[in-house]
């Protein structure tokens, strides 16, 4: 079985990037107007 190469890891480490800083950006917006908040997203 071959390895990997750095190419085909870059999506799932960019997905992880993504989920990891929306739990820390997700704190911050719980005084955010709901539905501007969604506009952005």
């Amino acid at each position: 079985m071959d390895r990997p190469s750095f190419t085909q890891l870059v999506p799932g480490m960019v997905g992880m990037m993504l989920v990891g800083s929306s739990v820390t950006v997700s704190h911050s917006l719980v005084d955010a107007p709901l539905f501007t908040t969604q506009a952005l997203r």
